[in-house]
C-alpha cells in the first residue's frame, strides 16, 4: 500500500508518518489529520467511524475532533483480541496444571542461576548471594542492592510486554529492584505458588504499583479482565516483601541507635565541663 503524498484536504503534504498498518498521520501546509485508504478503512472501522471521515481520492480523512476516532476503534479491537487470548491462555494453563501435565522445571529444563561475581565459584555465588525462589527466579545481591532476578525464558512465557520493559537486562536475567519487583510479582503470583508466598501484603504491592508505576497500571489494566485489574489503593508502599520489612526495621534501629549515641555523647561533653574538687 502506497503512502499518501502530494495534495490532501489540508493542502500539500509536508510529512507523512505511518502510525499503524495503513494508517497515516499527515502534516500539511494548511493543517493536519489522519488518512486511511478507503478499502482498508472499510475493513477496520465501524460504519459510524467511517461516516465521521471525509472521502477524497480513495482516502478517508479525519481532522479536528474526529482524528482520534480511527485509532480509538483500532485500539479497541486490539484490546478485545488481547483479552480473549489472555482469558483462553489462562484457562488452558489452569486445566493443564489441574491435570498435572505441566512441571515447569522440566518444561524449561533447569535454568542456570544468574551470575553474581566472576570472582566466586557457582557454588559460592548460590550460597552467599543468591536465594532461589524457584527455577529461573531468584533474589540476588546486585551492586549492593537486593534485586529480583527473572530468567528471560520465564519472562517470555509469563510476563506481559509491559512487565518486561521494567526489568534491567543482565546476562540471561531481568533484574528488578525491590520496589519495581511489584510488577513481575503481580503478574507471576497466579502462575507460581512460590511467588505468591513471597508477597506479605497484596495491599502494599498494589499501593506501590498505583503510586509509583501508574503508566504500567493503566496499560496492564487495559489488557486484563475486570477481576485481574490492579485496584487504585493508597495503602503502605514498599512493604510487601520480607526484605523490605527487614530494611525498614534496620533503618529504624539505626535511627534509634544514632539518637541514643548522640544523647550519650552530649552527656559526656557536659560532664567534661564539670570541675570536681575545691579551689585552693
Amino acid at each position: 500500500m502506497h503512502q499518501p503524498q502530494g495534495d490532501s484536504i489540508w493542502g500539500n503534504i509536508n510529512t507523512c508518518i505511518e502510525i499503524a498498518l495503513n494508517v497515516y498521520a499527515i502534516y500539511a501546509e494548511k493543517g493536519e489529520g489522519i488518512m486511511i485508504p478507503k478499502e482498508e478503512a472499510e475493513k477496520m472501522l465501524s460504519s459510524e467511524g467511517l461516516a465521521k471521515g471525509k472521502e477524497k481520492d480513495g482516502w478517508i480523512c479525519y481532522d479536528g475532533d474526529s482524528k482520534d476516532i480511527p485509532m480509538y476503534e483500532i485500539l479497541g479491537k486490539r484490546l478485545e483480541a488481547c483479552k480473549k487470548i489472555m482469558e483462553e491462555t489462562q484457562h488452558q494453563m489452569k486445566e493443564m496444571e489441574l491435570k498435572g501435565k505441566v512441571h515447569l522445571s522440566d518444561y524449561f529444563g533447569e535454568l542456570l542461576p544468574p551470575v553474581v561475581s566472576e570472582e566466586k565459584t557457582a557454588v559460592q555465588k548460590t550460597a552467599d548471594q543468591l536465594q532461589k525462589v524457584r527455577n529461573g527466579i531468584y533474589f540476588m545481591e546486585s551492586e549492593g542492592e537486593t534485586a529480583l532476578a527473572i530468567h528471560e525464558k520465564v519472562a517470555e512465557y509469563f510476563l506481559s510486554v509491559y512487565g518486561v520493559e521494567f526489568g534491567r537486562k543482565q546476562g540471561d536475567y531481568l533484574l528488578y529492584d525491590l520496589d519495581t519487583s511489584a510488577i513481575p510479582l503481580n503478574e507471576l503470583k497466579s502462575v507460581f505458588p512460590e511467588v505468591e508466598s513471597l508477597i506479605l501484603s497484596t495491599e502494599s504491592m498494589n499501593a506501590t504499583i498505583h503510586n509509583k508505576f501508574q503508566t504500567y497500571e493503566q496499560l496492564y489494566n487495559r489488557l486484563v479482565p475486570e477481576q485481574l485489574k490492579i485496584p487504585a489503593v493508597d495503602g503502605p508502599i514498599s512493604l510487601f516483601l520480607r526484605q523490605q520489612l527487614e530494611k525498614e526495621s534496620n533503618k529504624e534501629y539505626k535511627e534509634v541507635f544514632h539518637e541514643e549515641t548522640n544523647h550519650l555523647e552530649q552527656e559526656d561533653d557536659f560532664g567534661e565541663q564539670v570541675e570536681y574538687g575545691f579551689e585552693p
